[in-house]
């Protein structure tokens, strides 16, 4: 045991892989044998039942000829000297059977004569008999005491005359029963014989069931041969639909292989349209969704590097210049430490931006829910940002509402959504151009047209509750818009609409992602359009970023 233990555990790798694919060979045996064990259990059943509904019809076909055989006899037995009887049209199932060929039957009558005596004044005597007959039933005639009187010259069963058949005829009833032998079973039939109401003997018959038996093993013999041959069609059909049945697992199981070994290009064919199909296409969504997990985790990783590399490439470069001897020079070394400054508050907005979308994706996000007035907040967002939008020339206006916008939120959150988009705005508007900012709120029914207008972005969930109403908070620009093959990912991680744009003047590309897992956290959604709804040909097409907030 130790040996087989060990020689598993130090199996190398390319044995260990030679050795899985005998699972699905397993599998199709299984699913061979478990056919074929339906089919042979099925056959058994069927098969011991016909042999049993055979049986019992022969014998009692045969019983039947027994007692046409046995009326037939008693009638020339008991009827006038020198008459003789012919039997009566035989029933057909008997000739099929070519056991009881009861027409070659004859029956006469040479001389009947009746011993008298003390205890029975009625006894058939032995020399009163003459039968001729082709069948092989074995025929004795029984006194009023028991005694023969007439047996045919055929060996016949033993322990007849004793038998509880002759005993039931010689109290007057009909008796049957069957008798075991050495050279094999009989069936025994046996008649009382009556002259004028008076017991005067019993007539006995018995017939060996070789005939049925052999009907029976002919019978067995065809089914077992009808069985083989359903065997061998069974176990081909089996093996054809367990071959269809696993390859499909076959090639899921060497998908599952090459996904663990970091293939997600591997595709998955759909084949069949059953539960296999249902679980192909279930892995082919899973390995689609792995492979843009994986992109996206590279990409990721890759935009990441590029953000971090940037500032510190900077900051190195302005650290070396300065132990070459710039900080000997009051004017540069204030200017380089200016900027390594602003390279390091770079490095701390990044790390905190992605941070954030880290705690978004693990729904670690800690919010500090409050009742706030959302008007108010717009407001106070694009006062600050005022400063910011003349020093680019640029017009800053706000259309809220004069009344209170009651909405549940963290303040300081949906603040940081309001200075992504405004900033965004501010960065893609021209100079001399104005951004502008709006607040309403609109009913379930007209956030239903809202929806359908954009289909393109995700708005599951239930937002249309009863007697619900939503706030709806608007930054448009008229700058260059962005085109609608770039829209659906304009809320990716690190997404530019513009690369060109330095990273002073267009961010990380992590303002919109931010935004948009900051509302979804509330339970809000947000989009873009663009070129904007109002836009009529002339002018930039602008953008028009929006989010909704439920109002409450």
């Amino acid at each position: 045991m130790e040996s087989d233990t060990n020689s598993g555990t130090t199996d190398s790798p390319g044995e260990g892989k030679t050795s899985r694919p005998a699972r699905p060979s397993g599998l199709r045996g299984k699913l061979v044998l478990s056919h074929l064990a339906v089919i042979i259990v099925a056959m058994t059943l069927t098969g011991a039942g016909l042999l049993t509904l055979v049986r019992a019809y022969l014998l009692n076909a045969l019983q039947d000829s027994l007692e046409s055989q046995a009326q037939l006899v008693a009638a020339a037995l008991l009827s006038d000297a020198g008459v003789q009887v012919q039997p009566p049209a035989p029933d057909p199932a008997y000739n099929t059977l070519q056991q009881q060929q009861i027409a070659n039957l004859a029956v006469q009558i040479q001389s009947q004569s009746f011993t008298t005596g003390a205890d029975d004044p009625a006894l058939l005597g032995p020399e009163s008999i003459r039968l001729t007959s082709d069948l092989p039933t074995y025929v004795v005639v029984l006194n009023s005491l028991g005694d023969p009187v007439y047996e045919s010259g055929l060996p016949g069963p033993p322990g007849l005359r004793h038998s509880a058949a002759a005993k039931a005829a010689l109290a007057g009833g009909t008796g049957r029963t069957l008798l075991r032998g050495e050279n094999g079973d009989w069936m025994a039939l046996a008649l009382p014989l009556r002259r004028e109401q008076e017991l005067v003997g019993a007539l006995v018959l018995a017939h060996p069931l070789s005939d049925v038996n052999s009907v029976l093993n002919d019978t067995l013999s065809r089914l077992l041969q009808a069985a083989g041959l359903a065997a061998l069609l069974s176990g081909a059909l089996g093996l054809i639909l367990a071959r269809r049945l696993v390859r499909p697992l076959s090639q899921l199981t060497a998908a599952a292989r090459r996904l663990g070994e970091g293939d997600y290009e591997y595709p998955v064919p759909v084949e069949t349209h059953d539960e296999i199909a249902s679980l192909s296409a279930a892995f082919e969504s899973m390995r689609e969704a792995l492979l843009h997990t994986e992109r996206t985790r590279a990409q990721f990783i890759s935009d990441v590097s590029h953000e971090l590399r940037t500032p510190l490439t900077g900051i190195k470069g302005l650290v070396e210049t300065l132990q070459d001897g710039a900080l000997d020079d009051p004017q540069v070394r204030d200017s380089f430490v200016a900027s390594i400054g602003q390279e390091t508050d770079r490095l701390i907005r990044l790390t905190q931006d992605l941070l954030t979308l880290t705690r978004a994706d693990e729904h670690a996000l800690e919010l500090r829910v409050d009742r706030l007035d959302l008007a108010k907040l717009v407001r106070g967002t694009v006062d600050r940002l005022r400063p910011e939008a003349e020093k680019h020339n640029v017009q800053l206006e706000v259309s809220a509402l004069e009344m209170e916008v009651s909405v549940q939120g963290d303040p300081d959150r949906l603040e940081q959504v309001m200075l992504n988009l405004l900033d965004n705005a501010l960065k893609n508007s021209p100079q001399g151009g104005s951004v502008k900012v709006g607040i309403s709120t609109i009913s379930a029914r007209e956030l239903a047209s809202l929806r359908a207008a954009q289909p393109r972005f995700s708005w599951s969930g239930n937002l249309e509750g009863p007697a619900r109403r939503w706030a709806v908070v608007r930054v448009v620009d008229w700058g260059p818009g962005i085109s609608p093959a770039l829209q659906e990912r304009v809320f990716d991680r690190f997404f530019r609409a513009d690369p060109s744009r330095d990273r002073d003047r267009g961010g990380s590309g992590l303002g919109l992602s931010i935004a948009k897992a900051l509302i979804e956290q509330h339970g809000g959604r947000i989009w873009i359009e663009s070129p904007t709804p109002d836009w009529e040909g002339a002018n930039p097409p602008g953008t028009q970023a929006s989010f909704i907030l439920p109002v409450g």
